[in-house]
Order: C-alpha cells, then structure tokens, then sequence
C-alpha cells in the first residue's frame, strides 16, 4: 500500500470515531448556516423578500 500513498512516511493520519454522535456534522452545518439569521435577522428577512 505504500506505493499508493503520496507521502508515506510523514506520519500518515488516524481515524477516530466520532464521540459527538451521527448527527454531529448536519447539526453544525446547519449552524454555520444559522450565523447570519443570528447575526442580523432584519438583513435575512430583507434578503428572504427580494427586491
């Protein structure tokens, strides 16, 4: 398998499972996606209506 790696011996990486649960990653895309509304909920409305 070393043939196949690009860097095979800088230490590769490790695998860890998650202890946050399967829902970990959704939930915090949905809070990056949130920030804004948080941030400035007239500007998101303003946005949402259009021109």
């Amino acid at each position: 398998m070393a043939e196949r790696v690009m860097a095979p011996d800088t230490g590769g990486c490790r695998l860890l499972l998650s202890s946050l649960g399967f829902t970990a990653p959704a939930r915090g895309g949905a809070q990056l996606a949130l920030d804004p509304v948080y941030e400035d909920p007239a500007r998101t409305v303003a946005a949402a209506a259009g021109p």
